[in-house]
């Protein structure tokens, strides 16, 4: 999503600044390419470059994906995923695999606001943005209070295995000034 990009070129740009390396990837099912620990603010174009091709597609593999990168970044350090962490194998394992190989793990959670509180009722036909499947539904009172009910129950859950894990998590609502989300975090 382009909230992702917008904070993971912000938080590229605060690192180079700093001198620190910086590596990035995507990932889907698997990791996609994966950009080595490097250092300089003249590598901030062609990694901002390489974010702005980024394009949210295919299916989510994050167990495999951390697992991957896990195996693929050989020098622990600071590992900041932002994502909706909407996979249906849950996120346990990667986050583990990543604890394990030393890193510091800070989740950066993007969620839209109609995602978090959807108040739209009705027939509607959806469309998974991962397998581009259509569904044709009715979208009743009670389905949408269940549906809230469970993403409360994500946001709890990922926010407690978090912190039991010590494992940095922030929720960013979508219906929050970027400006605003950034200088908190």
């Amino acid at each position: 999503s382009i909230m992702a990009q917008k904070i993971a070129a912000s938080l590229m740009y605060i690192g180079l600044s700093n001198q620190d390396r910086v590596s990035l990837t995507s990932f889907s099912t698997e990791l996609g390419e994966f950009k080595p620990p490097a250092k300089g603010k003249k590598l901030y174009v062609p990694l901002l470059n390489y974010l702005l091709k980024m394009k949210p597609e295919g299916e989510t593999g994050f167990n495999t994906s951390l697992n991957q990168f896990t195996n693929t970044c050989k020098t622990p350090g600071l590992a900041i995923i932002i994502s909706d962490l909407l996979d249906p194998a849950g996120i346990t394992e990667g986050l583990t695999t990543l604890k394990y190989g030393r890193f510091d793990v800070h989740i950066i959670h993007i969620l839209d606001n109609s995602e978090i509180t959807p108040t739209k009722k009705g027939y509607f036909i959806l469309q998974d943005i991962e397998t581009m499947e259509n569904k044709p539904m009715t979208i009743t009172q009670n389905i949408l209070d269940n549906y809230q009910k469970n993403i409360q129950h994500l946001i709890r859950e990922t926010n407690l295995f978090c912190r039991k894990n010590k494992i940095s998590y922030n929720l960013y609502d979508t219906s929050t000034p970027f400006e605003d989300f950034l200088l908190s975090y």
